[in-house]
């Protein structure tokens, strides 16, 4: 039976018992500290999300602009860019083609969190066509543009308008 008894105290080690721990308060009150800042930082975040959609909505609105105009000059045919205003339900959405009908850039979406506002008095499909030369087919310094708003109804609707030089076809985002 001695043999058996082969303990720390032996060895001539004395063995130390540690309770250092978080007791169950202590990890509660760090739970709610931490449902507080997330709380507090949701709206932050959710904002910031809305203004990117806007921003890259317009991005790739002004993009594609930019290609139609260099398009119509290099390959000299005029091209249109087609924009539709899209509903309360459904998505706006935007494609350019020439004037044989052929299709240079594909059907593309705005993102769900913004849309077009249509410009020509309830029309919901707006168009702005670049002639040879890069200028807009529309008389020469008319500028044309286009309206992107949030969806979210709100008061005043944040909006970005994008105007296109008629004579120059140069693009300017407000």
């Amino acid at each position: 039976m001695l043999a058996e008894k082969n303990t720390a105290e032996e060895f001539g080690t004395k063995m130390k018992i540690c309770h250092d721990a978080f007791t169950l308060v202590e990890l509660l009150i760090v739970i709610v500290l931490m449902a507080i800042i997330i709380g507090i930082s949701a709206p932050a975040f959710i904002g910031m999300g809305r203004g990117a959609g806007m921003r890259g909505g317009v991005r790739a609105v002004c993009s594609t602009l930019s290609l139609l105009r260099q398009w119509a000059i290099t390959h000299r045919e005029r091209v249109t860019f087609y924009y539709f205003e899209g509903g309360a339900s459904s998505s706006s959405y935007y494609y350019a083609a020439n004037d044989a009908g052929t299709v240079i850039d594909k059907t593309n979406e705005l993102p769900l969190e913004v849309m077009f506002d249509s410009v020509n008095d309830g029309n919901n499909t707006d168009t702005i066509t670049f002639k040879t030369d890069g200028g807009l087919s529309v008389g020469a310094g008319n500028p044309l543009k286009i309206i992107i708003q949030d969806r979210k109804p709100s008061t005043p609707r944040p909006t970005k308008t994008i105007t296109v030089n008629g004579l120059t076809g140069g693009i300017h985002v407000e």
